[in-house]
């Protein structure tokens, strides 16, 4: 139980650790986009596929970024059902009979 319980807090963390990293990325691809704006604005259009590339690119990394998360919260809600069949298989061992019958 323990063991398995780590084994999903493992993946859950590594999960998060992608998911902050697209993030990040999405945002300084958004931010490129604005600064890729204001070069196409101040240099003329000759570069005007840059803001479009940054935009799209991080708006792929968005939705990377959701789809880690979607994945990383059914591992939390599998871990919490986990842990609470645990508890309730084990309260008959540890808890007071007035206890038991209140579940």
């Amino acid at each position: 139980m323990l063991f398995q319980l780590l084994g999903l807090a493992t993946r859950r963390s590594r999960l998060l650790q992608q998911a902050l990293t697209s993030l990040y990325l999405t945002l300084s691809t958004f931010v490129a986009t604005s600064v890729a704006l204001g070069l196409v604005a101040l240099f003329g259009v000759h570069f005007t596929w840059m803001p479009v590339a940054f935009g799209i690119t991080g708006a792929g990394l968005l939705f990377y970024a959701s789809l880690l998360l979607i994945a990383e919260s059914r591992i939390a809600l599998a871990s919490v059902d986990a842990e609470m069949d645990f508890v309730l298989r084990t309260r008959q061992l540890i808890a007071p009979p007035r206890a038991i019958k209140n579940f």
